[in-house]
Parts: C-alpha cells; structure tokens; sequence
C-alpha cells in the first residue's frame, strides 16, 4: 500500500487535481485502518507533498524544516498517545545510554550464525548481507541523477522525508521502551520506519537502473549480461523473503499449524476444559490457544491479570519461557511460574523446530510429572503438578 501511495505520488506531482487528491486521501486513509504505525506517517507525507507542489520555491526554507519536525514526531506521539489510552504500555528511556540498540539494527539477525555453515551457504548469506547497502547505493544514484539529469525538484522532498523517518527510527530505538514487548522485538516500530524510506525511494532505483540500460543501449552483449545478473540476484533475494532454516539461519518464527491447536486441544479436555493451570510455549501455539479460547483464560498473579499462556512476548510468564527453551529446560522454573501464579498445575510445550528441539525434548522428560509426543513428533506436552 506504501508503494502504491508513492507512486501516485510522483503521478500527482505532474498531474494532481482535486479528484487525484480526494483519491490519494482515501487510499491513504485505507492505509491508517491497516496499519496504524506506518499509515499515519504515510498519510503526512502525502498531504504534505501536497502542499509541496503547490507552494513557491521561496516557501519552501520554512517548509522542510516544518515537515521534518512534524514527520518526525508523529508515530513517537501516536506511540505515546496509546500509551497513556492503554495505561502506560511503554516508558520513555535515556538515548544516550541506549545509542548501541539504534546500530545494533544494521547488524546480522541474532538467529544467523554465519560461521557454521558450508563454503557455498556462507556466500548465500554474504549476499545477503549485501543486498540492503548495494540497493542503498543505487537509490543514491537515482537521486543524483534526479536532480542533476531531469531537474526533479521532488528529489529534495524525498531527501528530507526520509531524514525525518530517520531521525524518527532513532528517537523510537532508543528512547522508547515498550513494557509488554520482548527484548528482540523493541526495535521493530523503528525499523518499520527504515524500511518504509526505501520504499518511498523506489522509484530512484528504477530512474538509476533505467539510466544503466540507457546507457548500453547499443551493446547488446551487456545487455544480456546485466540481465542474467539481475535475474539471478532477484533469484537469489526471493529465498530470503521466506523464514530460512538451515546450518546458518536457526529462525524460529512460524505460522500457526494443526500440531499447535492439537496441544492446546489435549491439554483443556484433560483439564475438563477448566483454565486453572499455566501453559508456557512460544507465540505461535499461544496463538493458537488465543483461537481456541479468546481472551477469557486471565489468572489473578503477583503482577495482575496474565494470560494463563505465555502471552505476550514481555509478558512475566514467557520470561519463564525463555528460561526453559534458552537455558534448560527443567522443573525449577516451572515451579517458579506455578508460584508466581497462583496454581498447582502447569504444562511446558516445545515444539520440533525450536532448536536445539532434541535436547530440549530430552532434558524437559527428566522432571516432568508426565509428558505426550502428538503429531507425529512435531509437539511436545510436559506436565507439572506442584507438590
């Protein structure tokens, strides 16, 4: 939808009316119902391009300065607006003692570890890694030769937007801590913003990859070349829009499957569909108990009403979690959860694709009270009672 909007963009910038603006607008609006966190930005830089066409070029000091403050500030006031609608779901934090998070974005995913895998698997990876600067490099010189080459004064608009967007993904980075979201997905809000400035840029990719056909217009043999090479790379990026699992990448996210809604099932007909008893699992098969029952399975803890599945991410019972499938899984954190809320009984369910799944399987089969393979081996069920 982003892409859409800054197509229609560049389109408005060359024959915008009133019926092309009413017509952005309600895309954009369309935008804000899907996806709040980027359509609102979204929706500012559209309405200001608006405005960008139709003012002087001597108005337009004052504008870029006005419209880099108010792109920069609109998702961290939303953030904190809902903050305050929903009781304080983040706190703000000193950025000065948080740069490294903000840098710590640009680095490899914490699942990839690049130095196990075979000599060809590595290269796939190293191209990966290089994928983001080199479309980085030609997006700079589809601005020059924006500017330089078709006088296209929009460039500037561009230029400061995503100076906005940037300032904006650092203040969220390390300024903002969101309470009921884990340590790894912090950075998300921010970098949503950093990929939303590359989106916005397309379009000077395409006017440098254009210029590079142009200028081999003649050379049919290079031609052929760059085209070979564009469609193996373009092969090549399509394998990373999937989840890798593999020597390198060890990507536990994944979507909701039967094995998941067949755990949760077995555990609330031996519990005679009563819900007092902790589950402690990963998202996606909390997910599937949010399916299954909806919101009515809160427990009165220590810290308030929780889930009685360790849901969300920050929440104090996936720290419990973390604990089983990070350290060890054994009875001692089970029974620290149990404690914390309030109930005799609690199950562990790992699943085969969270690694190392075989040592985990094994070490949770020591303490537990009972235990069930179902589906084949593709989910486990442990089961804790409190002495």
């Amino acid at each position: 939808m982003s892409l859409v909007i800054t197509s229609w963009i560049w389109y408005e910038n060359q024959h915008d009316n009133l019926h092309t603006n009413i017509f952005g607008i309600l895309i954009n609006i369309l935008n804000i119902a899907i996806h709040p966190i980027i359509g609102l930005p979204m929706f500012v830089i559209y309405l200001s391009s608006i405005v960008h066409k139709k003012i002087d070029n001597h108005l337009k000091k004052i504008f870029y300065p006005i419209y880099i403050f108010v792109l920069t500030f609109t998702v961290p006031i939303a953030l904190y607006l809902n903050s305050i609608l929903n009781k304080g779901s983040l706190v703000l934090q000193n950025t000065f003692l948080n740069l490294q998070n903000f840098f710590s974005i640009f680095a490899r995913p914490h699942y990839i570890f690049i130095e196990r895998g075979p000599k060809l698997l590595k290269l796939l990876y190293y191209y990966r890694d290089i994928l983001k600067p080199l479309m980085i490099i030609i997006i700079i010189l589809g601005v020059f030769l924006a500017i330089k080459k078709y006088k296209k004064n929009i460039s500037y608009f561009f230029l400061s937007t995503f100076s906005a967007l940037l300032i904006s993904s650092f203040l969220i980075i390390t300024s903002i801590q969101f309470k009921d979201v884990i340590s790894y997905d912090q950075k998300l809000y921010g970098t949503r913003l950093l990929d939303l400035s590359l989106i916005l840029f397309l379009p000077f990719f395409i006017i440098a990859l254009r210029e590079i056909f142009l200028k081999i217009k003649q050379q049919k043999i290079w031609q052929i070349i760059i085209s070979i090479l564009l469609a193996i790379m373009l092969l090549l990026s399509w394998f990373f829009t999937y989840p890798t699992r593999d020597n390198i990448s060890l990507y536990t996210g994944q979507n909701l499957r039967k094995a998941d809604l067949l755990a949760v099932k077995f555990i609330t007909d031996r519990n005679n569909n009563q819900k007092d008893y902790i589950v402690l699992t990963n998202q996606a098969v909390a997910t599937a108990a949010l399916e299954e029952f909806g919101f009515g399975g809160y427990l009165n803890t220590k810290e308030g009403l929780q889930y009685f599945y360790s849901i969300p991410t920050g929440g104090p019972l996936y720290q419990y979690f973390r604990q089983m499938a990070y350290i060890k899984a054994e009875r001692k954190p089970m029974e620290e959860a149990m404690r914390f809320a309030g109930v005799k009984k609690a199950y562990f369910i790992h699943t085969d694709y969270w690694s190392p799944a075989a040592q985990i399987r094994d070490d949770a089969k020591i303490d537990a009270d009972n235990w069930w393979e179902l589906d084949g081996g593709k989910i486990w069920v442990y089961e804790y009672i409190l002495k």
